[in-house]
């Protein structure tokens, strides 16, 4: 049964796991539970288990970095931070509570299934293979290394079998079906009216104490963003480039060497009749096909023309257009089949036997030869000192970074010895966020994290920061600015405008529910809307998605009682800016005995037993999580 549940949430989480890269991962970033942090400092125990200060810094780092690359704003109102802040911790106590759950159950996960998940995922593909390469140099702008990485996709795979043995085991009967299409396909004649705040704003008084008192007590809504400029010495590769000197000997050496480089290879204008074959044909079908090129090969002895025959016959539709016409092409580049194809060749207009190709069963035809040209020294020596002078470069960069991180170690308190050291200028920027700035060296998300990192708060170098594979900084904290409230006189205007809008739909709420009591005691919303000047919306025959209309009236229309012969069923619904009053008055079940459409019920079906295995799911995390000894120690450390 174990053994099953795992199969199946492998298939899943194959096909779901960019989705944990994306965006789960960046706040799961858990790996230091299960060892301990080196950090003493505990922020929370599960089960025993520690949360340090530094795994969940950590995790929101993660969420931060991601937010970043994903090109959205960062949280900066200080309110939301906190919350976001929080409910990132409950992420990470969820993450410990269901895996030691998983773990106590006998779930388990191979280190063969985690390399197998890691490799599908996209991210770390180049031309659809795992790139070893592109895997560390995404963890390293993720902040990850691989064993903690490693460990998180572990979790996640361990929690699906969880996941997907609930969601496939989930069992709907066909009544349940039934009722399900009827209470979705339900009808219901209502209406309803509008009582707008707008209409209550006039006779909003706000005093400058209830100003005041509010901007006193919603201080964190009103705050000015903390901010840093940064002073920075940047060591680039690609600098380097344009001081370094390479020697005519040199260049000439590399030239001699690399004979290969600087030669176009001779070339070959073809055109074919192709015949298509799949690689898993069956024996009947690739006689078939050879029966069939052999025919046209029949023709072309005959005398057939071959662009004729090609349009007529090839199974290449996009060459055929132009009779068979490839273009210029080299050894290799169709394959060995059609190199063997074109072998026999030397003479303009021959064409090759039905060969056998990847493609199937190939016939080549010789329109033309162009024969291979060497480039000499000196067409070739802008390339070749190109490629000198960065391969010398990247040397020299990977020298003068050791170089780099040592200085700024050295000296801590400036950048002064290192620029000295190493030739470079010390440059600055002007203050930005968290969110960074929209151009420059403040709009890389590694280096704006550095700058408001821990270590740069305190006034110290940063470790190099690596923009790219060829491109260091290191930084320091030239101004910081602390998040602060914003004076009041800059934001009275804004509170009192809240104050007003917020009294005139409590306004509006009181006087929606004093017409609400009218209407449960049989006045008709119409001549309510009439009498009170507002206008009255019918609909007949409303749908669950009714377009057109606001889905909280749907909601509280589809959610209110039957109406009778003598009474209209009513019901309420706060809007953003308005209070909906509503009455139905005829309601029209669904189809529920026959299930006519047999995909549409299939589909019911699924999604039942999907949200029913989904509701099982959160039953149990709630279940683990409530039976979890949890136990916050402190609170979590500002960012």
């Amino acid at each position: 049964m174990l053994q099953s549940i795992r199969d199946r949430s492998q298939g899943w989480i194959a096909g779901t796991i960019i989705a944990v890269i994306c965006f789960t991962f960046a706040i799961w970033g858990i790996h230091n539970y299960f060892d301990g942090s080196n950090a003493t400092k505990a922020i929370a125990k599960v089960n025993g288990q520690k949360i340090t200060q530094q795994t969940f810094d950590n995790a929101y780092q993660r969420y931060r970095r991601q937010m970043q690359m994903q090109g959205k704003g960062v949280p900066t109102d200080q309110a939301v931070v906190a919350q976001l802040r929080q409910q990132i911790l409950q992420q990470l106590i969820s993450r410990i509570v269901l895996s030691k759950a998983a773990l106590k159950q006998g779930f388990r996960v191979s280190q063969e299934q985690v390399n197998a998940a890691i490799s599908q995922i996209p991210v770390f593909q180049e031309n659809g293979k795992f790139s070893p390469a592109r895997y560390q140099q995404v963890l390293s702008v993720m902040m990850y290394q691989s064993d903690e990485f490693m460990q998180t996709i572990h979790d996640a795979l361990l929690d699906s079998q969880i996941n997907q043995g609930m969601l496939s085991s989930a069992v709907v009967l066909p009544t349940e079906v039934q009722s399900a299409m009827a209470l979705h396909g339900e009808q219901r004649d209502l209406g309803y009216l509008l009582v707008p705040a707008s209409r209550f704003k006039g006779s909003v008084n706000v005093t400058p104490q209830q100003v005041k008192a509010y901007y006193t007590a919603n201080k964190q809504s009103y705050m000015l963003p903390e901010k840093v400029s940064i002073e920075y010495v940047q060591l680039s590769a690609k600098d380097m480039m344009t001081k370094v000197k390479v020697d005519d000997k040199a260049l000439q050496q590399y030239y001699q060497d690399n004979q290969n480089m600087f030669a176009q290879p001779a070339q070959r204008k073809v055109a074919h009749i192709l015949v298509k074959l799949t690689d898993n044909a069956t024996t009947d079908q690739t006689l078939k096909a050879k029966a069939k090129a052999d025919e046209v090969y029949a023709k072309l002895q005959k005398g057939a023309d071959f662009s004729a025959l090609a349009k007529e016959s090839s199974d290449d539709k996009i060459s055929a257009k132009q009779g068979g016409d490839l273009g210029w092409i080299t050894p290799g580049q169709l394959g060995q089949g059609f190199d063997v194809a074109m072998a026999p060749l030397n003479k303009v207009g021959q064409y090759s036997k039905p060969t056998r190709t990847k493609y199937g069963y190939d016939i080549v035809k010789l329109e033309a030869i162009k024969q291979p040209v060497q480039m000499s020294f000196e067409e070739a020596k802008p390339r070749i000192e190109k490629i000198l002078k960065q391969q010398k470069a990247e040397e020299l960069f990977a020298n003068d970074s050791d170089q780099l991180a040592n200085l700024a170690y050295e000296n801590p308190n400036t950048l002064e010895p290192v620029a000295k050291a190493l030739d470079l200028k010390v440059q600055s920027t002007g203050l930005f966020t968290h969110e960074g700035l929209k151009i420059g060296i403040a709009a890389k998300a590694p280096v704006v994290q550095a700058a408001f990192s821990k270590n740069a708060a305190q006034g110290n170098n940063s470790e190099p920061v690596q923009i790219d594979d060829n491109d260091v900084v290191v930084l320091r904290v030239k101004q910081h600015t602390p998040a602060a409230p914003k004076p009041l006189a800059l934001v009275q205007d804004s509170i009192k405008q809240t104050l007003v809008e917020q009294a005139a739909m409590k306004k509006a709420q009181a006087f929606g529910q004093a017409l609400l009591q009218k209407m449960q005691s049989g006045t008709s919303g119409q001549s309510l809307a009439k009498e009170n000047n507002l206008q009255w919306h019918y609909i007949p025959k409303a749908t669950r998605n009714q377009k057109g209309m606001d889905p909280a009236i749907l909601e509280a229309a589809f959610g209110a009682g039957l109406p009778t012969e003598m009474q209209s069923a009513v019901a309420s619904a706060m809007l953003p800016e308005s209070e909906a009053l509503i009455t139905v008055s005829q309601v029209y079940p669904g189809e529920s005995t026959v299930v006519k459409k047999s995909n549409s019920a299939a589909l019911y079906r699924r999604q039942l037993a999907q949200a029913m295995g989904q509701l099982d799911y959160s039953i149990y995390v709630t279940d683990q999580m409530t039976k979890a000894k949890i136990k916050i120690e402190q609170a979590i450390a500002a960012p």
